[in-house]
C-alpha cells in the first residue's frame, strides 16, 4: 500500500440487521465527516452525488434529533434536581415569607419542565 493513499480507519460501519440503504447512510456520514466529495462518496456508493448529499444529509438530521432528545433528557434530571433541593429548603423554611419564596420557585421550574416537554395547551386552543 501507498504511503500517500488516504484510507478510513473505520473498520465496522454498521451493525447487523441494519438495511442497505441505512448501511449507505452511515457510510455516507462518515465520509463526509472524512472530507470526502458528494461525488466521491456517490462513487463509493454506486449512487449519484445528489443521492450521496440526501444520504449524509439524513444522517445528519438523525444525529441532530439524537442529540436534541439527549439534551433534553439532560435537563429534564436539572430540573429534578432543582425540586429535589427546593423541597428540601421547603421542608426547613422557617417563615412563611420564605414558604411562598419556594412556592413560586417550584411553580416556575415546574413551568419550565412543562415548555421542555411540551405539555402546554397552545393559546386559543380549547381545553380538553
Amino acid at each position: 500500500m501507498s504511503k500517500n493513499k488516504k484510507t478510513s480507519s473505520t473498520v465496522v460501519l454498521a451493525p447487523a440487521g441494519v438495511s442497505e440503504d441505512g448501511q449507505k447512510v452511515l457510510k455516507a456520514l462518515v465520509m463526509r465527516r472524512e472530507g470526502h466529495s458528494y461525488e466521491a462518496i456517490g462513487e463509493s456508493l454506486g449512487v449519484s452525488g445528489w443521492q450521496a448529499q440526501s444520504f449524509a444529509s439524513l444522517a445528519y438530521a438523525r444525529l441532530s434529533a439524537e442529540a436534541a432528545e439527549e439534551l433534553r433528557a439532560q435537563v429534564e434530571d436539572r430540573l429534578d434536581d432543582v425540586l429535589r433541593r427546593l423541597n428540601d429548603d421547603l421542608r426547613l423554611a422557617s417563615s412563611q415569607t420564605i414558604r411562598n419564596g419556594i412556592y413560586s420557585l417550584i411553580l416556575k421550574t415546574e413551568a419550565q419542565r412543562s415548555k421542555l416537554l411540551g405539555l402546554d395547551i397552545p393559546n386559543g386552543a380549547q381545553d380538553a
